[in-house]
């Protein structure tokens, strides 16, 4: 069991990282959230270790036990990483945690790679349950960012997907069927996206929605692991096509 410096460092280390690039996004706030629920943290002491940052002490938690701090910066990996993009002021921020904690490049690199798309919560805190995916559902959709969500809905009904937020996604046990999830404005942030859902579900076949100003983005997405790619808005008769080629591939 953490103690209650660890947990306030914990807290506190997450936040600063969440907000590194200047935006805490919803996924990141819920992930914060969680944090204060499955620690036990009580509403009132988050508010105290919240207000302690935003009075100015904006300088990362040092925490001198080695096992600890490698779980401190795991959470807040897991803080930075909850909207599946890891920005680049989120990596040099994470630098500066790692000399807080006295944890090096080499060790801050690794624990990136173990953490980023899982569920570090559930992994520390042993609290949330195990899930088990459906058979009969062959396909999720990610609402994070979906423009025109009915329409595409409707596009996909034939399916009959699950409607799922990325963090959700991200947390659930290996997927083997369609997912599809929409670009970010940013190249960057898709690619982050689509390598997070890649990393939780390799076996699954990623497919990208994207409007006719970011076509510059399907190259790189499919070097990037994507099976195929849909333009906004989409037809039932474009979703089919896009099956039967997916299909052929195989």
């Amino acid at each position: 069991m953490l103690d209650r410096d660890t947990l306030k460092a914990m807290f506190q280390n997450a936040l600063l990282m969440a907000f590194a690039d200047g935006v805490l996004h919803p996924l990141q706030r819920e992930f914060l959230q969680d944090l204060v629920t499955y620690a036990g943290i009580d509403e009132a002491t988050a508010r105290a270790w919240r207000a302690e940052l935003e009075g100015g002490q904006l300088a990362f938690r040092p925490v001198r036990d080695r096992a600890k701090a490698v779980e401190v910066a795991r959470v807040a990996i897991g803080a930075a990483a909850a909207n599946g993009v890891f920005h680049q002021k989120e990596k040099v921020a994470l630098l500066e945690l790692g000399k807080a904690l006295g944890l090096t490049r080499d060790e801050l690199q690794a624990l990136v790679y173990e953490s980023f798309g899982k569920d570090v919560l559930a992994q520390l805190f042993g609290k949330r349950e195990v899930l088990h995916v459906d058979p009969e559902v062959r396909a999720w959709v990610i609402a994070d960012g979906m423009v025109g969500m009915e329409a595409f809905l409707e596009a996909v009904s034939a399916l009959a997907p699950r409607v799922l937020g990325l963090r959700e996604a991200l947390a659930e046990p290996a997927f083997s069927g369609l997912v599809f999830f929409h670009v970010l404005e940013k190249l960057i942030d898709s690619q982050a996206r689509l390598e997070a859902l890649r990393r939780r579900h390799p076996s699954a076949k990623l497919v990208f929605v994207a409007e006719r100003g970011q076509a510059y983005q399907i190259g790189y997405l499919l070097d990037g692991g994507a099976k195929g790619c849909l333009i906004a808005p989409v037809y039932p008769d474009e979703v089919e096509g896009l099956l039967e080629r997916i299909d052929a591939k195989v």
